[in-house]
């Protein structure tokens, strides 16, 4: 949870810094999502225990744009993925396809994910802990493709549903963090009932609203 936190703060700040947080005049606001499941079956990732691909869905996964824009015409957008992790080739490719397409600069543009390990295998990312054959690997590949054009749409979706808005900040709690090198795990629920669980532990849950 801290880590987590701490980059969707530093994520919004990163995309939003050039934003006038100061102007009086109306905000603009838009969303936008895309379903981001893959074609069954296919290796999750971030199991290095697994033997087998997944073959069936519980739930889909999704991408989710948010754009911003504010007096004077400056724009940002933060998408989130629920996915474990995005390779850096990746993130660049797609940073540089919403640069061209949509004339967002590189500082206001945010990708993050939400490191779930429900999600599929991005080619690139983590390959060392999976032995893929012939067909996998033709589906992962497939999958980063197709995650490249799904990506760069949902930017482009909340940019068109732009439109008056009112934004509001405020910082949650998530109780349910526990810092899992400092307390073991068959002893979790009696450390918190006696309020001492150890460790460091961030349960601060930063929220942006759009009304």
């Amino acid at each position: 949870m801290l880590v987590r936190s701490l980059a969707i703060t530093f994520a919004l700040g990163f995309a939003l810094q050039n934003v006038d947080w100061a102007a009086e005049k109306q905000w603009q606001a838009g969303v936008a999502k895309v379903n981001i499941s893959p074609e069954l079956p296919i290796w999750l990732s971030g199991y290095g225990g697994r033997n087998k691909p997944a073959a069936t869905k519980h739930d889909d996964l999704w991408a989710k744009a948010l754009v911003l824009e504010d007096a004077a015409g400056n724009r940002a957008v933060l998408v989130t993925m629920d996915l474990v992790g995005m390779p850096r080739d990746v993130s660049l490719e797609v940073c540089k396809q919403i640069e061209d397409r949509y004339k967002l600069p590189r500082s206001a543009i945010a990708l993050c994910v939400s490191h779930t390990h429900s999600g599929p295998v991005v080619r690139g990312n983590l390959m060392a802990m999976y032995a893929l054959d012939e067909d996998q690997s033709r589906r992962v590949k497939e999958y980063r493709s197709t995650l490249s054009d799904h990506l760069l749409k949902v930017v482009g979706d909340a940019l068109d549903s732009l439109k008056p808005a009112k934004l509001s900040w405020g910082i949650g709690e998530a109780r349910f963090a526990v810092n899992r090198r400092n307390n073991k795990e068959g002893q979790i629920k009696k450390l918190i009932d006696d309020n001492k669980l150890v460790g460091p532990v961030d349960h601060e849950l930063p929220v942006a609203c759009r009304l």
